[in-house]
């Protein structure tokens, strides 16, 4: 099992490549979370770090930015 430390690290590196990837494909957040079918509120959460997210809801995402999700977790 991670420690916290680790798993914070890890949803915050998460996080930043979303808002990137979003940015790049210059959606807003709703509008990502409207195509990946998803609440605004969780795309928030995901990019700040504090939702650790099902697998689940990164492939919804990473389909709706036209990225493979790997491009996120990695």
């Amino acid at each position: 099992m991670l420690d916290s430390l680790r798993s914070e690290e890890i949803l915050k590196k998460v996080g930043a490549k979303l808002n990137k990837r979003r940015k790049a494909k210059k959606l807003s957040m709703r509008a990502l979370a409207s195509l990946a079918g998803v609440d605004y509120s969780q795309i928030d959460k995901i990019e700040k770090g504090r939702l650790n997210c099902t697998i689940l809801t990164i492939i919804a995402i990473a389909d709706a930015l036209e990225i493979p999700a790997s491009k996120l977790i990695d």
